[in-house]
């Protein structure tokens, strides 16, 4: 098999290696079962490593979003009864 290939098109890796060593497709088919056995998990790494864990942090990050929603609300409840109150003071210096 890699008498068909130009291996010299690919990047010098270690099964592309393995091929240039290679004489016999036995070889070859030993090599392949090795890299499937070798190969890690594509794409991006785990967070938490277990499921608990996640649902613990997820658990906190929720408790700290409503903690900074109840705080914005209580903020907004203050400013509107400032404004209320400047409303009204407005009002009587208005009517003297």
């Amino acid at each position: 098999m890699s008498q068909n290939l130009d291996l010299g098109e690919f990047k010098e890796t270690a099964i592309i290696k393995k091929l240039k060593k290679s004489k016999s497709n036995n070889n070859l088919k030993n090599i392949d079962t090795a890299k499937t056995e070798t190969t890690e998990k594509r794409g991006r790494k785990q967070k938490y490593a277990t499921v608990e864990e996640r649902n613990e942090a997820r658990k906190k990050q929720q408790k700290a979003y409503r903690e900074r929603k109840k705080k914005e609300v209580q903020s907004m409840k203050e400013k509107i009864k400032e404004y209320e109150n400047k409303e009204v003071s407005h009002e009587e210096k208005g009517s003297l």
